[in-house]
């Protein structure tokens, strides 16, 4: 059973928003549905799990708000129970899903971890990268850089310049066998001193590779106020 994780506890401080990002309205409908129904489609999906955070939404819990968007658009992959409560950070969110899941997964299944407000990913690329991470274990999408790169000292002045051949932005999903990516995320609950950036960081904490997955469509992050219009253009090229 291949398991999607979609995180939808963040609380969208940057683009001070009454409500967070994930559940504002992008042409009519709420951004965490159009990444849910991306799940739906994907063919090596199973099961998803909604990982939501505390605060109220237009005096909804998140789990009440994300129940009625599964039955609006019909999400049959995601149940009531597959609803649970974030942790206190990122890390903690995903970490609760994993145990939520272990009694439910073999070692070799595969666990897609996906920021909810990535809205613009699509079920043949999720399909694409579950089947690579069969054949790798641990992968992610990312973009490669086409910008020029540098490293810059504190007061932000050029030191040397970046290959950037060599560096790609991570995206997500990001996909493990569930082995993997729990042995490595329960290790690093005892490690209070290394420094997490993501899924992979924990996985290569733990002496795991990862594989960069190129995506060949768009799959940005909405982030600031400015990304409402683009998403908006390539959601309605989509739909």
């Amino acid at each position: 059973m291949n398991v999607a994780i979609v995180l939808c506890a963040g609380t969208g401080s940057r683009m001070n928003l009454v409500i967070p990002k994930q559940y504002m309205n992008i042409l009519g409908n709420p951004l965490i549905s159009y990444s849910l129904k991306a799940f739906e489609k994907a063919k090596t999906v199973d099961k998803i799990i909604s990982v939501v955070g505390d605060a109220l939404v237009n005096s909804l819990s998140q789990k009440e708000l994300i129940f009625s968007i599964k039955n609006k658009y019909e999400i049959s992959k995601l149940s009531a129970d597959d609803i649970i409560l974030g942790g206190s950070n990122r890390q903690q969110s995903v970490f609760n899903a994993l145990n939520h899941i272990s009694k439910m997964i073999n070692d070799d299944d595969i666990v897609a971890i996906h920021d909810g407000v990535r809205a613009l990913i699509k079920p043949d690329s999720i399909d694409y990268i579950i089947e690579q991470t069969k054949i790798f274990g641990c992968t992610t999408f990312a973009k490669k850089a086409t910008n020029t790169l540098t490293k810059v000292d504190e007061d932000l002045l050029i030191e040397q310049y970046v290959d950037r051949e060599k560096v790609f932005e991570l995206e997500t999903p990001q996909c493990f066998r569930f082995k993997a990516i729990y042995k490595s995320h329960k290790k690093i609950m005892v490690q209070s001193n290394t420094k997490i950036t993501d899924d992979t960081s924990i996985v290569i904490n733990n002496g795991y590779k990862v594989k960069i997955i190129e995506n060949k469509y768009p799959n940005n992050k909405l982030t600031t106020r400015n990304d409402i219009a683009i998403f908006e253009t390539y959601l309605a090229k989509s739909n």
